[in-house]
């Protein structure tokens, strides 16, 4: 079955940050501002994320300076996991996709929403 998290802010994200297992299923990007940190994984196989942000400044050079991908090779891995997505994923449209900026770090399929200041991603093992 499904494991949820949710840190309200990023103090209480940081009580954690030393039990990996705790915060592995989300990537190594969460700053100070972020809160509303979400997560659903599922034992040695995929996770989902999300937080909310207060600052794009924050998350600008992590968008410019890692592994851009498209929005369409976001939807196409995500795709295959629709069945596992809780309900508090990214809803999207196709016609949106100018709306996001997709990055890859790693096993993590990354998405922004600057003008929402919100960040999901999922793993794909």
């Amino acid at each position: 079955g499904a494991y949820y998290q949710h840190f309200s802010n990023y103090s209480d994200y940081l009580k954690n940050i030393d039990n990996r297992r705790l915060t592995e299923k989300f990537p190594d990007i969460i700053k100070p501002d972020a809160f509303d940190i979400k997560s659903c994984s599922y034992i040695e196989s995929n996770a989902f994320s999300k937080f909310k942000y207060s600052n794009n400044d924050n998350y600008d050079s992590i968008f410019l300076d890692n592994k851009k991908i498209t929005f369409l090779e976001f939807d196409s891995k995500n795709q295959k996991l629709k069945d596992l997505e809780p309900k508090w994923f990214l809803e999207y449209d196709l016609k949106d996709s100018l709306s996001y900026e997709t990055i890859r770090i790693d096993y993590f399929y990354i998405v922004r929403n600057r003008s929402k200041k919100e960040i999901f991603s999922f793993t794909s093992l």
